[in-house]
Order: C-alpha cells, then structure tokens, then sequence
C-alpha cells in the first residue's frame, strides 16, 4: 500500500517529498480515508513541483493516479568554439568585446592574409596544384610573400602520402562542423576542420594549420585544446560516416620567407588524445558556458612581458570607451564602459 508513493518519495530530493515520507511512515496504521485526503492533499501539491511525478492507488475500489512531468528549466544554449575558450581564458573582457563583434582595424588585416592564405592551401588540397596569389589587396611584398609559403606547401603537400578523406562524398577541406556536448546538450562545440586525410596505411589524421613566426613545438601539439577539440567534435560527426576514430592528430605550420630563411612547411604529428585529455576538455567548457551565461567578463593582467594587456588589441578600447579610431564598431552597439572611466 502506497508503495508507489513511497518509492517517488524515497527518490525525490525535494522537501516536500521528504516530508510526504515522514508522513507516509506515521500514517500507515491510520485510517484509509484520511490517507486517501491527505494523499490527495500532498498530490496535489506535488503537482505544482517542479519534478515528474507518477503515483498509482488502488484501495476499497478506489482508483487515484496523479501523473505529471515537467522539464527542467533550459540552459540558454551557448556555442563554443576552440579560439572562443582561448579567449575566455585569456581574459574574459576580451570574449565580451569579440562578442559584440568589435573588430581591431589591424587585426582586419591579419584576418585577410590569413584567410587568403588559407584559400592557396584549400587550392592545393582539392587540385594537387600549386597555388597562386594575385589579390589586389595585397601589397608586392605581401603578394611575394604568401606565394612563396604556397610553393612549399605544395611541395610538402605532393611528398607527403595524405589524400583528404570524405564524408558523405564530400572531401573534409575546410568544413564547419558542430555536436552537442555529451554531458550539456545546452552547450554546441563549433569548429571548422581544416583537413581530414588518409594515410597510406588506411589510417585518419586530423590537421590543424598554423601560421606565424612563433614555431609550434611538440609539447604545444600535444596539449593544444584545439586539437582536443576538433577530436571530440569530429568523432562525433564522423561516426555517421561509418569512420570509428581519428587515430593521429597534427599540427602543420608555414613560415613566410625572411631575410635569413626561406619559406618553410612543417608537421607536427600528435597521438589522438586520451579519455583524460578529452574529460578535461569537457568539463572547462561547461565552467565557461556557465561563465558566459552569468556574463562574468572579467579583465585578466598578469605580471610579465606576456601580460595579456600587453599583447591585447582592444587596450585602448578596454581603457576608455570613447577611443574607437582604431575598431570596426556596428551600429547600435553599447560599447562596455572603459576601466578608466569614472562610472556615472
């Protein structure tokens, strides 16, 4: 008798189930009506709480079921990408002016070299044919420059056994892809897969591409959460490809020739990251989908040369709002008051 109830009871973790319980304990030995009214009492009152609730009795004929679901309230959804966390963990106040899409001038420039350097690689992928630059938008030194970087490429790309794999017949070059996270659904991971190959071993490699004058070192591909993440993401995807796992991980970077040293290609092969890597990966994007929910945007200076304030575009912006010369503002946005602003 009430065994069901009991049970809803036992398992809810809400007080007032707890003290349905205690109730429950006291009256079994009373009478069925009064436990008929307060059963009725307390089901009701359940019924305006905020859990799935089913209860079935049946006494003296007597037939009662009380039966409710509700779902909890929804996250609001928060799409993560890989330079979206690196961002937050630099410093979030940077996140909120990326945000709000407050774009650096300069930084519109870097954006451009990269993008067309970028398109001479996809080239290369798709054609097995080295790669032309002759954007009017580039300077001669510019345009000499990234040719150079596309010549080796192809070179390396030509000696280097890889062929882009596909996924629903369609080579994985370049391509946008997303899952929800495994453990918050609320939370989208985003990332744009620069290339899944085959080796001549029937084996998968996820690449990421890096350029700049900072050399990438083996350690950086090793722990990179960017590789981390597009693992997670791709494997997720790749499954309804009918493809089991990535099973090696790289990071390929170019260097645009200087007065010393010529233009260079180099890969960095990586292991597929562990079940450890991966549930660390995981669990600090659900701190930093809370993190933005809550609108924790946060300045982050640390003491040293590296100092994210040194190296950051929007200093001046971040210091005083009224400083815009140097961004792409759209319309209509309220630019975060500057640190350096008296607060009215």
């Amino acid at each position: 008798m009430f065994a069901l109830f009991y049970s809803i009871c036992t398992n809810t973790k809400s007080a007032l189930c707890r003290q349905a319980k205690i109730w429950m304990t006291r009256c079994c030995g009373s009478c069925p009506r009064k436990k008929m009214a307060h059963l009725s009492q307390t089901a009701q009152q359940l019924w305006a709480f905020p859990e799935t609730v089913q209860m079935k009795f049946e006494k003296d004929g007597v037939k009662i079921t009380w039966r409710k679901s509700m779902e909890k309230e929804k996250k609001a959804e928060v799409r993560l990408s890989p330079s979206s966390m690196i961002t937050m963990e630099t410093c979030a106040r940077q996140f909120w002016y990326k945000s709000l899409r407050i774009k650096p001038k300069e930084k519109d420039r870097k954006m451009l070299l990269g993008t067309i350097r970028h398109l001479g690689f996809e080239h290369t992928l798709r054609t097995d044919q080295p790669a032309a630059c002759a954007d009017a938008r580039l300077t001669e030194k510019e345009t000499q420059s990234i040719n150079a970087e596309l010549l080796v490429f192809y070179d390396w790309w030509m000696e280097s056994g890889l062929t882009p794999a596909y996924i629903h017949q369609t080579p994985a070059i370049e391509l946008k892809i997303e899952s929800r996270h495994p453990d918050d659904p609320s939370i989208i991971l985003v990332t744009r897969m620069d290339l899944l190959a085959v080796d001549e071993d029937d084996e998968y490699w996820l690449i990421d591409w890096k350029s700049g004058k900072t050399k990438a070192t083996q350690c950086f591909a090793d722990h990179a959460d960017q590789l981390t993440f597009m693992q997670i993401i791709a494997e997720d995807v790749l499954q309804e490809a009918s493809i089991d796992k990535i099973d090696h991980l790289a990071i390929v970077e170019s260097h645009p020739p200087s007065a010393q040293k010529n233009a260079a290609v180099n890969m960095i092969p990586s292991p597929r990251r562990g079940a450890a890597q991966v549930e660390d990966l995981l669990s600090k994007t659900r701190v930093i989908a809370d993190r933005i929910r809550n609108q924790e945007f946060f300045a982050t200076s640390r003491y040293g040369f590296n100092s994210p304030c040194n190296l950051c575009e929007y200093q001046s912006l971040c210091a005083n709002s009224k400083d815009t010369a140097g961004f792409h503002i759209p319309p209509g946005i309220n630019i975060p008051t500057g640190l350096f602003e008296e607060v009215s």
